[in-house]
């Protein structure tokens, strides 16, 4: 943007980096909304526009870009103007106008945003009859939220509506956004951590959603099924809220509270829920466009045998006492809280939007809006209230059946009717808890029949959850349960479905091996991913997997298959990044052969590559290669390479990630000094960026001193071939330690002892010239970019070109939730283009 052209630039707000970062890892159509309405009149189209033009140029939000490369921090900024993009489109003519529009939609979609150029907002008016027109109006979440698209629908047809009659608009001059986010910053975060801890103090396990399993599906699509409260139905409840004093919201949350209790069997249950963001004191905050909703987590606790009125003013007190704190961010509640995963996977959002388009539209019939509003949750109910009550539940269709959703709604329905019919009622009356599908219980399944609108039978769920069988069974479930923080546990649930990751597949390990004596390694959870194929591994009379440096995590596919070195680390570990890459991706990950226990044997780059070799090319006899490696991987990649390239073989290229070249600068007094100084501000940056609070933030100078005070690792040119020694050294003591303690050795303890084997190696490796293609991901934010250069020191034995794409985030944190979709996503665009 032009500097003339720039109004403000101020910060993201919390929310709004949660949705940049998840646009960066996926894409920008992640957070793409649809708004829409139909149009039923004639419609003056100059006149429409320009309405639209006048609102976009009254709220600063519409005219923002956002921008995180080269800042220390996001920046959004505000354009004085902006060209509004807008397209006349003519259906008029057009059979199965719903398929067209489906199409529409997902083209529209996948144009996606750059978000970096304002606006992030575009117009459709499609013509499909004489008086009938559709209005799609494409945004993106990071700008507004579902009130504000109704501020705005709201101002475009008061401004149409007053241009209509030759008059000019009443509309005053809203309050900003960057005032909100002002005030944002003037709340107490103090006194909200005291309540927010308070309130989930004692809440340690994520409530179950027993009847979400997972389904054999190669993607998750997100789905809904809706039902319409009758307008009779809806009158009723309107007169019970009044009568009563009770909001809609409150009523809401106690019926899936309600339901949570009947499927899950807990008396306390935690879900997410949606708040407006405007409860707050600043004036004029109801006419605020941006993105000022949050999603708070609501606790209810059930008293089966209370009177469900009580039960629910209760609640509604609650409730108030927390939207004085409405204003903390779901990052800092979950700091506050005593879990570390995430709070909850369900979510409540009620569409009480200040919709007015029906009473201030008088020459044209506007209806059926739709506010676009997405979830990325598992499960959410959303509630819209108009004269009739609509409540739809959306679900991801890996992990739920399309009868259970019914059944759920159904069920929703029948909890309704009973509050406002039977409201002195105990809640035990209500809902029975008799009524769950599933108990939580590790004996043979229970399933109820004692309610008939559940229409659900053993044969209808069967499939969808299992417990143990067996004492094996049983005893695995407990380990796998306390690792994975999943209660109660599917059998046959896969590992990585359930949210499993390298750490936790170290964890889950150690007390298998301590608990039940077995000693196996990681990748053995590619061929049993699950608590029933892992028990029968285990029965076997040897129950050993086979080791070795090569494993087929996706082996099938139609590309070119990725041998992937990941360093130091287990071939679990790039299970994730493998997913990633689609299903059609071969991927074989390649690790050090002594991860499983035996003594250390390949203690160069080179024996590492050429070991590697032998079993890339049992599985891919001849070329071209794809070879690809992370951090020490790296080089083990580049050698690996090289070695082929010597026998003959064509190299379609190495892909880098985060790779420094070893041995590829020299090194002395002052080249080292600068590397500590540097190590130590990269430290400070990457700790801030992560646990950005001044209270950690001031303990950081200590241990920057203590890492410069750390020992020297071994100089290059210090390092003879003696060195190797050390390598037999480790082996020693670690067949010494079996030895003495007769106990097996932790897996924390084999990578500490790969990972001290790999920094001999890579001190003793000096990568020879490479004729190639040599593609390099980089952290944008190095360590060492001063001494190594953009390329990170391959430029040094690359004889050709090496292209380098760099991703936000920090070196050595590719990987992880903020910036691995990003990474995965560029990797697999750069894998269409390798021949």
């Amino acid at each position: 943007m032009e500097k003339q052209n720039i109004e403000a630039i101020y910060p993201l707000t919390s929310l709004q980096q949660a949705f940049l970062w998840h646009s960066l890892q996926t894409s920008s159509q992640a957070g793409l909304l649809h708004i829409s309405c139909d149009l039923h009149g004639e419609v003056n189209q100059v006149v429409l526009k320009e309405a639209w033009e006048f609102v976009f140029s009254i709220h600063p939000a519409l005219r923002t870009s956002v921008h995180w490369e080269s800042v220390k921090q996001p920046l959004q900024v505000v354009g004085k103007q902006v060209t509004l993009p807008w397209v006349k489109l003519d259906w008029q003519g057009k059979e199965d106008r719903d398929s067209v529009l489906a199409d529409f939609l997902i083209e529209d979609r996948n144009e996606g945003f750059d978000l970096t150029q304002p606006p992030i907002s575009r117009i459709a008016l499609i013509q499909l009859s004489a008086l009938d027109y559709k209005l799609i109006w494409s945004c993106h979440h990071l700008m507004l939220d579902g009130w504000s698209g109704a501020v705005v629908l709201n101002q475009v047809f008061d401004s149409y509506e007053m241009w209509l009659k030759g008059e000019s608009s009443s509309i005053a001059r809203p309050q900003t956004y960057q005032n909100y986010i002002r005030w944002l910053k003037q709340q107490d975060e103090s006194a909200a951590s005291h309540f927010w801890q308070k309130m989930l103090d004692g809440f340690t396990t994520p409530t179950p959603l027993p009847i979400s399993q997972p389904r054999e599906k190669n993607s998750s699509q997100t789905e809904s099924i809706s039902i319409a409260i009758s307008e009779e139905i809806t009158s009723e409840i309107g007169s019970f809220l009044r009568s009563h004093r009770l909001t809609l919201n409150t009523l809401i949350q106690g019926i899936w509270g309600l339901l949570l209790y009947a499927y899950s069997g807990k008396t306390d249950v935690l879900f997410g829920a949606t708040v407006s963001g405007r409860q707050g004191d600043l004036a004029g905050v109801e006419t605020i466009v941006g993105l000022l909703n949050n999603v708070l987590p609501i606790r209810v606790q059930i008293y089966p045998e209370e009177n469900i009125l009580s039960w629910l003013e209760n609640l509604q007190t609650q409730q108030a006492k927390a939207s004085k704190f409405a204003y903390a961010s779901l990052v800092q509640i979950q700091t506050w809280s005593q879990l570390s995963k995430p709070l909850f996977d369900s979510l409540l959002v009620i569409e009480n939007y200040p919709m007015k388009i029906a009473e201030s539209c008088k020459s044209l019939q506007v209806d059926n809006v739709e506010s676009g509003i997405i979830s990325t949750y598992d499960l959410t109910i959303i509630v819209i209230p108009r004269n009739t009550l609509t409540v739809k539940l959306c679900y991801k269709d890996r992990h739920f059946e399309p009868q259970i959703i019914q059944t759920l709604l159904e069920k929703f329905e029948q909890i309704l009717n009973n509050i406002i019919q039977n409201p002195l009622q105990a809640i035990a009356e209500i809902v029975p808890l008799t009524d769950s599908v599933i108990r939580e219980s590790h004996s043979p399944k229970t399933i109820s029949h004692t309610n008939s609108s559940l229409k659900l039978n053993r044969e209808e769920l069967e499939g969808s959850f299992f417990t143990p069988q067996n004492p094996m069974e049983l005893k695995l479930t407990q380990i796998w349960e306390s690792v994975l923080g999943v209660s109660p546990l599917n059998v046959e649930a896969s590992f990585f479905d359930l949210g499993g990751n390298s750490l936790m597949a170290v964890q889950l390990f150690n007390q298998m091996q301590q608990q039940l004596n077995c000693t196996l390694p990681l990748a053995s959870l590619f061929q049993a991913p699950n608590v029933r194929k892992f028990a029968r591994l285990l029965s076997q009379e040897q129950p050993v997997s086979q080791w070795s440096s090569l494993v087929p995590i996706q082996s099938n596919g139609s590309k070119l298959p990725f041998f992937f070195h990941g360093g130091s680390a287990d071939a679990l570990t790039w299970a994730r990044f493998s997913h990633l890459l689609g299903s059609d991706q071969p991927f074989y990950a390649l690790q050090r052969p002594e991860l499983n226990g035996g003594e250390i044997s390949q203690n160069t780059a080179e024996s590492l590559a050429e070991a590697c070799v032998k079993e890339i090319r049992m599985v891919q006899p001849q070329g071209p290669y794809l070879i690809g490696g992370h951090c020490f991987g790296g080089a083990v990649a580049f050698e690996i390479a090289q070695q082929l390239q010597a026998q003959g073989e064509d190299i379609a290229s190495i892909i880098l990630i985060d790779a420094y070249c070893p041995n590829s600068v020299s090194i002395n007094a002052i080249s080292e000094l600068q590397t500590k100084l540097q190590l130590g501000v990269f430290w400070l940056r990457k700790n801030y960026y992560y646990h950005g609070d001044w209270s950690k933030v001031k303990l950081l100078p200590q241990k920057v001193w203590q890492k410069l005070g750390n020992k020297k690792k071994p100089h290059p040119k210090t390092i003879n071939t003696t060195d190797t020694n050390v390598v037999s050294e480790i082996a020693k003591n670690t067949s010494k330690l079996a030895k003495t303690t007769k106990q097996k050795m932790s897996y924390e303890y084999l990578y500490a002892r790969a990972q001290q084997a790999n920094e001999i190696a890579a001190n003793n490796y000096l990568p020879q010239p490479y004729s190639g293609k040599i593609k390099l991901f980089r952290a944008e934010v190095q360590m060492l970019d001063w001494h190594f250069g953009f390329p990170l020191g391959w430029q040094k034995v690359a004889k050709d070109e090496i292209e380098v794409t760099n991703i936000p985030g920090f070196f050595g944190n590719l990987f992880n939730q903020k910036s691995g979709l990003l990474l995965a996503e560029q990797v697999k665009n750069y894998l269409l283009n390798v021949s």
